[in-house]
């Protein structure tokens, strides 16, 4: 099971690593912007 994720996930690095870099910015902001709100209500 797990090797067929980890395939997969190989197969999606390979052919569109944009979509795991993106991925990973629209966390990293969502974070952010989740943190300030907790900041700000606090």
């Amino acid at each position: 099971m797990s090797n067929f994720f980890m395939e997969y996930l190989t197969n999606l690095w390979n052919n569109q690593p944009n979509i795991f870099i993106g991925g990973g910015l629209a966390t990293l902001v969502l974070l952010g912007i989740y943190i300030k709100l907790l900041d700000i209500y606090q």
